[in-house]
């Protein structure tokens, strides 16, 4: 039977905290470590034959999910494309989206619409660009019911 080592077991043993451990193997190089317990705690990982489990944003596949990200224009369609200014925002989002693996659905709504509400159920979240023309309460009422 082969063991699987843990966070914790790997603290004890490196005599740090836990979370030291976590933000090491999860190569975060924003956290404040010296560089000799950075290599200790990874060797031993290593020694102890460590595998991260996959995180919450992943499937049961292992595979990172694809974010779904809502593009919410406050203007019409055609003013956005006859627009420059809303055009090069809408493809600087896209452009490092696209980097990310996020996949982008473009919403556009404006003062006087009339279409049926957004639907946020299959939406990760949301990027509104523009003067929302509902007040703050009905638009966070709208986007927490499908959450």
């Amino acid at each position: 039977m082969i063991l699987i080592a843990t966070i914790k077991e790997i603290a004890k043993i490196a005599k740090v905290s836990s979370s030291t451990v976590s933000r090491v193997l999860s190569k975060d190089y924003s956290f404040n470590v010296s560089e000799e317990t950075r290599r200790n705690i990874l060797e031993i990982a290593k020694s102890l034959n460590y595998r991260q489990r996959p995180s919450k944003k992943q499937n049961n596949l292992g595979v990172k999910k694809n974010w779904n990200v809502g593009l919410l224009f406050w203007c019409s369609e055609q003013f956005e494309l006859s627009d420059p200014f809303y055009m090069s925002i809408r493809h600087g989002i896209e452009k490092e989206c696209t980097k990310q693996g996020v996949m982008i659905q473009r919403i556009y709504r404006w003062m006087n619409d009339t279409s049926p509400e957004i639907e946020f159920s299959d939406i990760d979240g949301l990027i509104v660009v523009g003067k929302v023309e509902i007040s703050l309460e009905r638009f966070a009422r709208i986007f927490l019911s499908f959450s």
